[in-house]
């Protein structure tokens, strides 16, 4: 009797599925673009996927409560449940990223065979992308992304010249969804020593306590918070 081809085995989980040849064809999908540029790629997808599971779980939870007759939410009229689980407030009191059908997992996940699967994708990102709002006080950085956004079509407003977030607030009622925050605290532009605090005590942004002035992380934190809408989150 033949042995088992333990490699073979060994590379195949209890599914069948085959990690190693997947691995490969998605290294062949990268084709010519450098790893440092693919990844971004994936990254993309893994947070488009997130936000998409995301928002299914949620239009799940509220399906369930518009189709349960016990449900103060109930909606006899299925047509009429369907319409009401598509209500984006519905979303942002939750916190959740409301996505257009054209950029949800499912879609997307029917046309992976497709020729066209790389349009299918750029269509979903650009869906769900928003105007970004930002300021930078660096000239050439805030030049350089200007020309970014630009090339890649996102709707941008950066602020008019380049500015000091503390110093010269140019979105001073911008109130966001979504506020970036660097993972990382150690990086500037958090643990400033010297960022003029001394100068900005009776400013609007500090709504729980005045921070200190040797120290920009709580300034930073409270600049956060002060540009967020009511349902808006800071995400990293």
């Amino acid at each position: 009797m033949a042995k088992p081809n333990n490699k073979t085995k060994n590379n195949r989980n209890e599914s069948g599925l085959n990690f190693e040849a997947q691995l490969l064809y998605a290294d062949k999908m990268r084709g010519h673009m450098d790893a440092s540029e693919y990844k971004h790629v994936c990254l993309g997808l893994t947070f488009l996927k997130y936000i998409s599971d995301t928002f299914e779980e949620k239009r799940e939870q509220l399906l369930f409560g518009f189709s349960d007759p016990k449900s103060e939410w109930f909606i006899k009229d299925e047509a009429q449940r369907a319409e009401a689980a598509e209500n984006r407030d519905e979303y942002l009191a939750a916190n959740v990223f409301w996505l257009p059908p054209e950029a949800r997992w499912h879609t997307i996940k029917a046309k992976a065979k497709s020729p066209k699967i790389g349009k299918v994708i750029d269509d979903a990102m650009g869906a769900i992308e928003r105007a970004v709002y930002g300021q930078e006080s660096n000239y050439t950085t805030w030049k350089l992304a200007r020309m970014n956004l630009a090339i890649r079509g996102i709707d941008a407003n950066l602020g008019p010249r380049n500015a000091d977030s503390f110093r010269q607030d140019l979105h001073p009622n911008l109130k966001a969804e979504f506020v970036p925050v660097r993972k990382d605290p150690s990086n500037q532009p958090f643990n400033m020593s010297d960022w003029g605090g001394e100068n900005l005590r009776q400013d609007v942004r500090w709504k729980f306590e005045m921070p200190p002035v040797n120290n920009a992380n709580y300034a930073w934190i409270q600049h956060f918070i002060h540009h967020l809408s009511p349902v808006g989150v800071a995400v990293n």
